[in-house]
């Protein structure tokens, strides 16, 4: 990794990198065993909610019971952590969705009978 570019800009490639990609194996998948179209759609979710539900395990596997580090210390990192999570869930499903949906279109294009 180069030491110019910010780590938010590989996080930002792997995730457009990984929906457009997945999407198109699902138009691929589709198009070529000559499933009806409706499998795109699924195949789309699928992808869309693949990012969610990795920030929701990842946050469950790696946040502890919270230690307070003072008698007036509220201790609700984990807690503003999570609703941080549940804020950004729909939109990052909705973008992930168009572009499964987008790449899944590319292939069903490409590989036109």
């Amino acid at each position: 990794m180069p030491n110019n570019v910010p780590i938010e800009v590989w996080f930002l490639a792997a995730f457009v990198g990984s929906c457009l990609g997945l999407g198109f194996a699902a138009g691929y998948l589709a198009r070529r065993r000559a499933w009806g179209g409706w499998t795109i759609g699924v195949g789309s979710t699928g992808v869309g909610l693949l990012w969610p539900v990795a920030l929701f395990v990842i946050f469950f596997l790696t946040t502890g019971p919270c230690k307070p580090r003072s008698p007036s210390d509220p201790c609700d990192g984990p807690a503003m952590l999570l609703m941080s999570i549940i804020a950004m869930t729909i939109p990052l499903f909705a973008i992930g969705f168009v572009l499964a949906l987008g790449g899944a279109f590319i292939a069903w294009w490409r590989f036109r009978p």
